[in-house]
């Protein structure tokens, strides 16, 4: 199941309220669509129905694909601020570990997870890549 929570934000442009979904945890297996909205990054973009300034907003999330079993968790390093339920996740993530089918990664980039999913996807060792 994937986990989110709607909010609203002020546009940075007019200071009309946009509506937001940050994901807490996406599911590809349960939800098939979120995978192209993580990889487009569309699922981090809000739009200002009022001006249409696009925002972005890379917060991190938990990807768990339950098919290829790997649980990838983002989390954007440039971000000073501590988020509580990141950090809950990751823990529960840790806690999973064990499973030993599972492979369980932590990334710090956008482009880093995109990159994950692409390596798996195509059934390779992200390990031996990263190693070239």
């Amino acid at each position: 199941m994937s986990l989110y929570t709607e909010v609203q934000f002020k546009c940075f442009n007019c200071s009309e309220p946009i509506p937001f979904t940050i994901w807490q945890s996406v599911n590809v297996t349960l939800d098939p669509e979120q995978k192209s909205r993580v990889l487009d990054s569309s699922m981090f973009f809000a739009i200002c129905p009022s001006c249409g300034n696009e925002h972005f907003f890379p917060i991190g999330f938990l990807y768990h694909d339950m098919d290829k079993q790997i649980m990838l968790f983002y989390r954007d390093e440039e971000s000073e601020k501590v988020d509580l339920e990141s950090a809950v996740i990751a823990n529960e993530v840790h806690e999973f570990r064990t499973l030993s089918e599972y492979k369980y990664r932590v990334v710090n980039e956008l482009n880093r997870l995109k990159e994950k999913i692409i390596i798996f996807d195509e059934n390779l060792d992200d390990f031996e890549i990263e190693h070239y």
